[in-house]
């Protein structure tokens, strides 16, 4: 026979309220057994249902074109060389203008 999960036993398997725990169970949302006026947790049950639960299931391939890499030396001193070719482009539009601001 499987020992059976007590409400506070589950409620401090998942870090949770021992009131949350009761909830879930009146509302169906976590697999439980009314023993006797007692609600009880089967442990494998439990953890399929913790497993079902899953945000992203542990199969799914991540897009590793959303991950961005350590900025390099190499990247800064080419923001760097792309900063100042911009300045030296708005500087030169503000000349042909006739307008020169002063800093």
């Amino acid at each position: 026979m499987i020992k059976l999960l007590t409400p506070r036993e589950l409620s401090d398997l998942l870090n949770c309220k021992l009131s949350t725990v009761y909830a879930w169970a009146k509302a169906g949302e976590v697999p439980a057994r009314k023993i006797n006026g007692l609600v009880r947790f089967d442990p494998v049950e439990i953890d399929q249902w913790i497993e079902k639960s899953r945000l992203v299931p542990v199969t799914a391939k991540r897009n590793t074109s959303d991950i961005q890499r350590p900025i390099g030396k190499s990247d800064i001193d080419r923001i760097i060389q792309a900063s100042i070719g911009a300045a030296r482009r708005s500087n030169g539009k503000r000349k042909m203008n006739g307008t020169s601001e002063k800093t």
